[in-house]
């Protein structure tokens, strides 16, 4: 075991170590190409480039995953298509493939991670010249704060129509402001990133009116035509929805979400162990791992897939939300419930931020109050079991007028094109 730790220790400092060789050359030689660029004013000769080069209406979107993850799939790839059918031309550039980053991540090599992400991105921001405008999803750096945000002050003096779209409130995830190592102090990190990429972008496309509001209390000189809010949309009126007619006597509670999220359910089992008691039921947990609490009824562990996501969703009787009231959890823009409600499910979400614009409690779902228990809204719901069809039928409406592709285009659209301009 001593053994394996030292080689741990060995690998994680071997790799830091490449990664601040490779990192030096990099952040002296974009520190020097951004201050002449911004000498030579070539933001202008980049506007007559474009004009030259007959440049109209393309898009680049810098994606910080790998294509088989939700947030590409419904915040990326169906805006980008979409784009395509107004008459813009979208190219969408990833970090690097599934494989090759869960390698490296999984395996402990974290600076081989974070160099070979550097070197890909930092190329992609060399072909932002040659787009109208470039929208970088959630970080263009994932997970690295190091060099002070000089890539995207590169980016920006490439080109400075740049949109941030981002989805959730990085700096309270991050615990922002963060304490800095001496490793952090040599590479230059910065222990407050998120909110100085706030300050520093110029366009943004928000997840929610709340992560809207933090974007311009960061940057104080934002106007209205330079946000926009577009929720993380689904088209999933286009599918079959959920059938509550003819199930049997046993509900089927379930959650869906990342494993950093899964805790959150966890802080719940206890109070659905309770109601296990009086109501027969089964838990359906769909994830990354396996939930890491035990329980008397049956609880179904299934892995997250991109294709399997609808049918395993469909499972479900009653789709499960819970959040607390902090700064990090403020700042979610009420994704699952997006799903549930958009499937027909019916869904029961504490009552946070964004959750409280997409549910009319009690009509076509449940909302629980922070603080509250969640014994007795869950018992609730399931008293009012025969009206499922139709609290499942008001979700899907609500979704298909304020949370579906089409509602939002024209939008978008506006916006994009705005950028473009």
């Amino acid at each position: 075991m001593a053994e394996e730790r030292r080689f741990t220790r060995w690998r994680e400092l071997f790799s830091l170590f490449v990664f601040a060789v490779v990192l030096a050359p990099i952040y002296l030689v974009t520190r020097l190409l951004t201050s002449m660029l911004r000498l030579a004013r070539w933001h202008k000769w980049s506007a007559r480039l474009r004009q030259a080069l007959r440049i109209r209406r393309r898009v680049l979107f810098l994606e910080p995953l790998f294509p088989q993850t939700s947030g590409h799939v419904y915040r990326v790839a169906r805006w980008a298509d979409m784009l395509e059918s107004r008459g813009f031309r979208s190219r969408i550039r990833h970090p690097m493939s599934e494989r090759a980053m869960r390698r490296l991540l999984d395996g402990g090599w974290i600076g081989l991670f974070y160099a070979a992400y550097l070197l890909r991105r930092w190329f992609q921001c060399l072909t932002a010249p040659f787009f109208n405008c470039v929208v970088v999803r959630r970080e263009l750096l994932l997970y690295n704060d190091y060099g002070d945000l000089f890539l995207e002050r590169f980016l920006l003096a490439l080109n400075p129509n740049v949109i941030l779209d981002f989805d959730d409130d990085i700096s309270a995830a991050k615990g922002e402001p963060r304490e800095l190592t001496r490793v952090g102090r040599l590479l230059r990190e910065n222990p407050t990133k998120f909110k100085e990429t706030l300050r520093l972008y110029p366009r943004f496309v928000a997840g929610s009116r709340y992560l809207e509001d933090l974007a311009k209390r960061e940057r104080g000189d934002l106007t209205p035509a330079d946000t926009v809010v577009i929720p993380t949309c689904v088209d999933y009126h286009e599918l079959p929805g959920k059938r509550y007619t003819g199930s049997d006597g046993r509900l089927t509670f379930g959650w869906i979400g990342t494993n950093g999220n899964l805790p959150n359910l966890e802080e719940l089992m206890p109070e659905l162990e309770a109601l296990s008691h009086d109501v027969p039921l089964k838990l359906l947990v769909i994830s990354g791992r396996d939930l890491g609490v035990a329980a008397t009824f049956p609880v179904e562990n299934r892995r997250w897939s991109l294709d399997t996501q609808i049918a395993d969703l469909l499972d479900i009787d009653i789709g499960l939300m819970p959040l607390h009231d902090t700064l990090r959890e403020r700042g979610k823009c009420g994704f699952k419930l997006i799903q549930y409600m958009g499937l027909g499910i019916v869904g029961v979400a504490s009552a946070v931020t964004t959750n409280r614009e997409i549910v009319t409690d009690g009509m076509n779902g449940f909302l629980v109050e922070p603080g509250a228990g969640w014994s007795e809204p869950l018992r609730h719901v399931a008293r009012r079991r025969p009206e499922f069809e139709q609290i499942g039928a008001a979700a899907r409406d609500r979704v298909k007028s304020a949370y579906s592709f089409d509602a939002h285009t024209d939008a978008y659209t506006r916006f994009v094109a705005g950028a473009c301009a």
